[in-house]
């Protein structure tokens, strides 16, 4: 549907335009159909292709850093997120700005959805197992009668899912593979268990832009602090558009 993705794209060059370090392209609606989509040509290369050319680890912690604040504010700020985080649809120009591209799988969340969110992560960051539970269900990302083995299990994957953001953990460094291999092992664990739910389509496409967001830190060999970004996450209040 080239007509929305149009939308999209529009809407997302007002929301970047005011941030040097993204670039979005124009879209020309002049010459664009609901078969035909014609936006402005870009420069720059493929994220894969720009680490062929062996960036140096300023820069590519820069663009990590770029990649880390797209994800907030697209879904805390915007509440609008392009759910496809291939590595193709990111370029980076000469003037080291981010291009974003391909706009077809952009979803947008009500501020409910994004509220109930961050409660759950606030929740999950005070480490309280029961309590985890609790939201997780009330909010309908997993059934009661799901077995007790089953919730333990998706609250240790949840646990383990925002590690990251533990003061303990900081800085964290994206390039460990021990890690991701865990998150992969308790993934597959939980998903063989259950039995009884199905999560939200919106939450579903949400992680693929988180865990799309990881790889590509995990690509450019990031070592950060996060603890900006778990303050962001769980302290500022996002109740509007």
């Amino acid at each position: 549907d080239y007509v929305k993705e149009a939308e999209s794209l529009e809407i997302y060059e007002k929301n970047f335009s005011k941030y040097s370090q993204y670039k979005v392209p124009k879209v020309y609606h002049n010459y664009s159909t609901g078969k035909v989509l014609v936006m402005s040509k870009e420069s720059g290369l493929e994220f894969t292709q720009w680490l062929r050319n062996n960036p140096s680890q300023e820069e590519r912690n820069t663009i990590g850093g770029y990649l880390l604040d797209l994800y907030i504010k697209e879904f805390f700020e915007n509440k609008l997120v392009q759910t496809d985080p291939n590595p193709a649809n990111f370029l980076i120009n000469e003037d080291h700005q981010l291009v974003l591209l391909d706009f077809g799988a952009t979803i947008p969340y009500e501020v409910s959805f994004v509220k109930d969110y961050q409660h759950l992560l606030r929740t999950v960051f005070e480490g309280d197992s029961k309590k985890i539970l609790e939201v997780i269900e009330s909010l309908g990302y997993l059934s009661e009668k799901e077995s007790v083995e089953t919730k333990r299990k998706f609250v240790e994957f949840i646990k383990l899912s925002l590690l990251p953001f533990e003061e303990s953990a900081q800085p964290f460094d994206f390039s460990q593979i021990e890690y991701s291999d865990e998150v992969r092992r308790r993934a597959l664990e939980f998903t063989k268990k259950i039995r009884y739910s199905a999560p939200p389509r919106q939450l579903i496409f949400l992680h693929r832009k988180l865990g799309g967001i990881f790889l590509l830190m995990k690509k450019l060999g990031v070592k950060r602090d996060l603890s900006h970004y778990r303050k962001l996450i769980i302290e500022k209040d996002y109740d509007q558009f």
